[in-house]
């Protein structure tokens, strides 16, 4: 337990020390495109420095980007995600944030924690972003 606060500290003060600097686009490496019914383009973006392993699991940023907003105006999210690459793969939310403008920029959007689901592993199957994080963290599926 303590080498994961060690670890989400150290992933904050990264994020935290980058400023706005880490949220340039040439510093997501693309990952998975989807259509969405609703929101239009969802392209989904990994910083892969900020991948890292501890034993069986791996931690990393996402960023989320929609050509059309979401009911509440949202354009970007983006995730710190813990992942276990051993089957049964899973990964669970761990932190966040929503933005007005694409690609993490523009005003940060308030969400009230109850409509937030965090903290709940979902195991995941055919997930792109798995897979390329896992690959990237070397494990083997």
């Amino acid at each position: 337990m303590e080498k994961l606060l060690l670890l989400l500290l150290s992933l904050s003060l990264l994020l935290i020390g980058c400023g706005n600097d880490n949220l340039v686009m040439g510093k997501w490496t693309l990952v998975n495109k989807e259509k969405h019914e609703i929101h239009g383009n969802l392209n989904e973006y990994v910083d892969v420095s900020s991948i890292k392993k501890e034993d069986s699991l791996v931690y990393f940023w996402t960023l989320k980007d929609y050509s059309n907003p979401t009911r509440p105006g949202i354009f970007s999210r983006k995730i710190l995600i813990e992942l276990s690459c051993r089957a049964p793969v899973k990964m669970r939310r761990l932190s966040g944030t929503y933005y007005k403008g694409p690609m993490g920029t523009g005003e940060e959007f308030d969400i009230p924690s109850n409509v937030l689901i965090w903290e709940k592993w979902t195991y995941q199957q055919d997930n792109p972003t798995v897979e390329f994080v896992c690959n990237k963290a070397k494990f083997k599926f």
